[in-house]
């Protein structure tokens, strides 16, 4: 097991000196990430990328920047990031409304390839990649096409 694969379900198979031990590294870690010490970005890759793409979208170079990112499988494996991860906000079987950098403001669009048996449950967690067709910069949005294999549905979460 390592950083990049552990899920907060996995404590619950450790034995209890390692479930302390991880409880406390966890603990720690947020202190550090809410006094600042270290930025919560930098244990989220996945999304210091995703806020670079939205800056860039936002900038002073958002038309060149649109044009380069259209039509690209994003992230691509982009400094090794094979997926972005978001909070599903919305959701049909041929559709799913997404948030990234607030977990409450729509960013994303996915237009799926297939259609999914049901709709994703809000507030569920899914990874994914696909290809920018459409962005509008207000209210921000970027559309994604999804083939049907680079989506993955990783947790549900009660609000």
């Amino acid at each position: 097991m390592n950083a990049k694969s552990f899920h907060p379900a996995m404590i619950s198979r450790l034995t209890p000196s390692r479930q302390v031990f991880v409880v406390t590294a966890l603990a720690v870690l947020w202190f550090m990430c809410a006094s600042g010490i270290v930025k919560s970005d930098t244990v989220n890759p996945p999304r210091a990328l995703w806020l670079e793409l939205r800056a860039g979208l936002i900038g002073p170079k958002s038309e060149t920047n649109w044009k380069s990112m259209k039509d690209t499988l994003v992230p691509g494996e982009f400094q090794g990031i094979r997926k972005f991860e978001a909070v599903v906000l919305a959701s049909s079987t041929n559709t799913i409304v997404l948030a990234i950098r607030d977990p409450r403001i729509p960013e994303i669009t996915l237009r799926l390839e297939e259609p999914l048996r049901s709709p994703v449950p809000i507030g569920s967690y899914v990874e994914f990649d696909g290809y920018p067709r459409q962005f509008t910069a207000e209210p921000f949005m970027v559309v994604l096409d999804v083939p049907a294999n680079h989506i993955v549905v990783v947790e549900s979460r009660r609000r």
